[in-house]
């Protein structure tokens, strides 16, 4: 399967509606951004002039990146889903994901939760200010939460296309990389959003508030980059340990031989096996290192740089 098939594959809800109607991801991105913005420019201009860069910039951005960004990982994804599906042998491309209700049903009712309690110390709900900033509330917090159930429905996307390989190769985890890759981007990109969220609410960093914010949101990171990959590793980890068990079977029995052999006292079949046995375990050895993870030290490194950068931005502004 190459990487456009893998991506018809993925495909979620939202993006077949838009490709029916012929509208661009990035065009449906920019709409969505600039409504949340015209809705809530005038509420928030009620509440002071500073304030518009604090609610309604602030909501229209947020809108904006998560839509944006969500084309890279689906980039990633679907090069993730194409290596994976070189692995499956004879086996048929899983089904793409299901027509679920849940897709919209969960965002907006996420979204229509979160804006009524942003606004629920609002007395006068008969002005057109609280519905304004609710209706926005409900764009902003929906995209937010769509994006996260696409994350969760890709992972088990992945999970499909682990389950058919057979070919995998014990020592070659190149095949399982572009999903490291994934969720790293995945993680990167929680985290980019947390600082762009922080530079425009202000605030000092080191508030209880922002605090725990903050170690939530990274927190949250660092459990979507490896469970994004949990699957593959699950299988990393088994096709190890089969290799382990063959090679310990094999030990045992070539153990069995040479001690049969030197009480026979056939000296030189035994030092020919026992060559062969110390070439096993040269070869255990080898194995026994062979990385459970499709991880690299680089991609902890991105993942740790990525969970610094909120607090980074903070000192760079508090210099200049």
């Amino acid at each position: 399967m190459n990487t456009e098939a893998a991506e018809q594959f993925s495909l979620l809800q939202l993006e077949r509606t838009l490709v029916r109607f012929k509208i661009p991801w990035v065009v449906f991105a920019i709409v969505l951004a600039v409504s949340v913005f015209l809705l809530s420019s005038k509420p928030s201009l009620e509440l002071g002039s500073d304030k518009l860069l604090e609610y309604a910039v602030h909501d229209a951005v947020i809108t904006g990146y998560v839509l944006l960004m969500w084309p890279l990982s689906k980039f990633l994804l679907t090069k993730s889903l194409a290596s994976l599906a070189s692995l499956a042998g004879e086996h048929p491309a899983p089904p793409p994901p299901p027509n679920s209700a849940r897709e919209w049903i969960l965002p907006l009712a996420f979204g229509l939760i979160m804006a009524l309690i942003d606004n629920s110390d609002t007395e006068n709900f008969l002005s057109l200010s609280p519905w304004l900033f609710i209706i926005s509330g409900v764009i902003t917090y929906a995209v937010i939460a769509w994006a996260v159930y696409a994350v969760f429905v890709s992972a088990r996307q992945v999970t499909r296309y682990v389950s058919n390989i057979t070919l995998a190769h014990v020592f070659d985890i190149t095949p399982f990389r572009p999903v490291a890759n994934w969720s790293l981007s995945i993680s990167a990109m929680i985290m980019v959003g947390l600082s762009i969220s922080l530079m425009f609410l202000g605030g000092d960093f080191m508030d209880v508030q922002n605090l725990v914010v903050y170690i939530l949101t990274s927190l949250m990171g660092a459990v979507v980059f490896f469970a994004g990959m949990w699957s593959t590793h699950a299988l990393m980890a088994n096709r190890k340990e089969q290799e382990l068990r063959r090679i310990n079977e094999e030990l045992d029995s070539l153990h069995n031989e040479i001690l049969a052999n030197v009480k026979n006292r056939e000296l030189e079949s035994a030092q020919a096996l026992l060559q062969t046995s110390e070439t096993l375990a040269t070869h255990k050895a080898r194995v026994e290192k062979l990385p459970e993870w499709p991880y690299t030290f680089g991609d902890l490194g991105g993942l740790v740089s990525s969970a610094l950068l909120p607090y980074v931005l903070d000192m760079i502004f508090k210099i200049f």
